[in-house]
């Protein structure tokens, strides 16, 4: 009988478990995102354009420096991101900086995170969330991923 009500309550268990999402391509979560003109975030004492060590990788080399111009699609708050140093390990220093908008007043916060070789960037935010960004020629195109929502974004360099 209890072999029976295990069997019996396996599937029930099983569709309890939320399915795993693929792990997001910022370019293509950001495939739409334009950066927009005249956005301006607060900044960082301390927090100039990026200074990196020789020998890494050009696709990490290639994000050091300031990022501006990126607008959030449901607030319409402004974004920038200076990446200010990348060790030869990878390990990411950056300025993740977010206008005013309806809901929040402006911040900036030095965080940390990685790169990989290939040039994906994530930051993990002082709040648990992640911002995820990768070139796309000119323009860094990521998201911001906080409880389940992912928002899109782009930027140019500024």
């Amino acid at each position: 009988m209890r072999i029976a009500l295990t069997l019996l309550a396996l599937p029930l268990l099983a569709a309890c478990v939320p399915p795993v999402e693929p792990r997001q391509d910022p370019l293509q979560l950001a495939g739409t995102a334009l950066p927009q003109d005249g956005c301006t975030v607060p900044t960082l004492a301390g927090g100039e354009s990026g200074v990196g060590f020789e020998g890494i990788p050009a696709a990490q080399a290639a994000l050091l420096g300031r990022w501006v111009n990126g607008m959030w699609d449901d607030t319409r708050a402004c974004h920038a991101l200076t990446v200010e140093h990348i060790s030869p390990d990878g390990s990411v220093v950056a300025t993740f900086a977010t206008g005013a908008s309806s809901v929040s007043p402006p911040t900036a916060r030095r965080v940390t995170g990685t790169v990989d070789e290939t040039g994906r960037l994530e930051l993990t935010l002082p709040d648990g969330s992640q911002a995820i960004y990768a070139l796309a020629g000119t323009t860094l195109r990521g998201a911001h991923i906080a409880n389940g929502v992912m928002r899109p974004v782009a930027l140019n360099r500024g």
